[in-house]
């Protein structure tokens, strides 16, 4: 679990350099870093939640107070990762929501930036003798603007669609994480029932 630690503290710092940056930065790579550390902590999120599952299997066999030591340790283990897997899901929202309002904030200053270069086209244009050629270059720099910025939200698309891919895998987390703690009260009541009847 540590080690699931380290990597939302590496996420994190990720997460603010991407959403710090330029706009039109190229961020294929830190896209690429972002989407690799997002798999690690899912995949180390799926192998602690497996482990969960073995001590659980192996306690089934084992005497009554072997058991409820087992249980101690799952309910201690299943609150921790319950605690990073709530990190996560706030970390994957942040970040998100940071993009979504970075991509608007973006079109709607290509949207004036747009508007305003056709106003001063007409008015440039109709003062020119040569409006031809000058709304020909006003129409390449219009066409490499609208080119950059499609890219620039393709881009964004890409990780929003990780973003929601990773938080839908930690839902799943959620749900078998809510399972097992309702499985352990169940256990810690049988076991304290008893415990009650031995006293007895």
């Amino acid at each position: 679990m540590s080690r699931i630690k380290q990597k939302l503290q590496e996420l994190k710092a990720l997460h603010d350099k991407n959403v710090t940056r330029p706009s039109l930065d190229d961020s294929l790579h830190e896209e690429k870093e972002i989407e690799n550390v997002t798999q690690d902590i899912t995949r180390m999120f799926h192998h602690c939640q497996k482990i969960i599952h073995q001590i659980r299997e192996r306690s089934r066999g084992t005497t009554s107070r072997e058991h409820q030591v087992s249980q101690n340790v799952l309910s201690s283990l299943v609150s921790s990762l319950q605690e990073l897997s709530s990190k996560f899901h706030s970390a994957q929202s942040e970040h998100l929501r940071q993009l979504r309002s970075r991509e608007e904030k973006a079109q709607q200053f290509f949207n004036s930036t747009y508007l305003s270069k056709s106003n001063e086209m007409s008015v440039f244009d109709s003062l020119q003798e040569e409006s031809y050629n000058q709304s020909f270059l006003n129409g390449s720099d219009q066409q490499m603007m609208l080119e950059s910025n499609t890219f620039m939200v393709e881009q964004r698309e890409r990780e929003i669609k990780q973003i929601v891919k990773s938080i839908a895998e930690l839902n799943d987390i959620f749900k078998d994480l809510a399972c097992m703690v309702a499985d352990q009260g169940t256990v810690l009541d049988r076991i304290d029932y008893n415990l009650e009847q031995v006293q007895t």
